[in-house]
């Protein structure tokens, strides 16, 4: 879903989804196409850098990391060869410091 997710509308949809995130135990993964500086590919697609995901969850107080999943890779590099970047996950923790 986030590759449809417009520039403009990324920081509101990230502040949605790690509303949810409200207990100590929660994770949610974010799949993307990685690419190193945003880019739009199509009228309503867009791949973002993972550093940027990452800087912009840690500034809510949430924990992040890009995770690789190297058999999600190969089986989406396999059906989508001329894509553009890898798939990553965007791994999204609840922090102590998200809820104060």
């Amino acid at each position: 879903v986030i590759m449809h997710v417009p520039t403009i509308e990324l920081l509101p949809f990230l502040e949605r989804i790690l509303s949810l995130l409200s207990k100590p135990e929660a994770n949610m993964y974010i799949a993307f196409r990685e690419t190193p500086a945003t880019v739009q590919v199509a009228t309503m697609t867009w791949y973002y850098p993972g550093s940027e995901l990452v800087e912009l969850v840690k500034a809510r107080g949430f924990d992040a990391k890009v995770v690789r999943v190297p058999k999600m890779e190969e089986l989406i590099a396999a059906r989508e060869p001329k894509g553009k970047g890898p798939y990553r996950l965007l791994r999204c923790r609840y922090s102590e410091q998200a809820s104060n």
